[in-house]
């Protein structure tokens, strides 16, 4: 939500400025902006992570362990909110489908639609 927000203070700033300015042009991508993320807010829903550490899901935080070895660290979150060089990814990248059994041990699955796309990695950890 914090992500939402930010977005749309920034376009409405931008709004004002092409304002002051008599920029139309920019007045006008600025009201797009400002209308889509509006929309993103009205239908934005806050979650809480699930209480059971079985699964990977949005608002779950999961260490992944790639083939080599590699470990990352990700926090599964929002779309809009999704840095993956802050440590967040979209639930859509992270599991292609929205959570992930890991039923209670290490569990290998794929990462799709991502520039981490096709890579094997296991849930290492979940919390």
């Amino acid at each position: 939500m914090a992500a939402i927000e930010a977005n749309l203070n920034r376009f409405e700033a931008a709004y004002r400025s092409a304002i002051a300015k008599e920029d139309k042009q920019a007045v006008a991508a600025a009201v797009r902006e400002v209308r889509y993320w509006s929309a993103r807010r009205s239908n934005a829903e806050v979650v809480k992570p699930p209480s059971a550490l079985n699964r990977v899901a949005f608002a779950t935080t999961v260490t992944l362990r790639r083939e080599d070895g590699r470990e990352q660290t990700f926090t599964i979150v929002g779309e809009d909110e999704a840095d993956p060089s802050s440590g967040t990814i979209s639930y859509v990248i992270a599991t292609g489908s929205g959570s992930q059994d890991t039923g209670g041990a290490d569990h290998s699955s794929r990462i799709g639609f991502s520039p981490l796309a096709d890579i094997a990695f296991c849930a290492a950890y979940v919390r």
